[in-house]
């Protein structure tokens, strides 16, 4: 599947849980059902909690939210599409950079 767009759990509650007007939240939804989904597995979770503990070592504390789907994104060898600079401190995370 190459160059397609991929979601999680973590991104599906961030998006919808911003939505104010139910008919935003259909449309939404009815793109999102359209993305390949990758699931947190008890591995993930594991993996999850180990590279947090791994950053702390380092001094650097980052939301879960943000641990989680790094580790879905290096699980499924991804690049990771984002503006938040938090994932710029996580080792072997492949950040999708848009071309100038």
């Amino acid at each position: 599947m190459e160059n397609a767009v991929w979601t999680c759990g973590v991104v599906l509650f961030e998006v919808l849980q911003g939505i104010k007007a139910e008919a935003e939240k259909t449309k939404i939804l009815d793109i999102l059902s359209l993305l390949p989904y990758a699931e947190m597995t008890k591995s993930l979770w594991q993996k999850s909690a180990d590279l947090s503990i791994a950053l702390k070592k380092n001094g650097i504390t980052l939301p879960h939210s943000d641990l989680f789907v790094a580790t879905v994104t290096r699980e499924h060898n991804l690049y990771l599409f984002t503006i938040d600079k938090h994932f710029e401190k996580i080792p072997d995370l492949k950040l999708y950079e848009v071309p100038s």
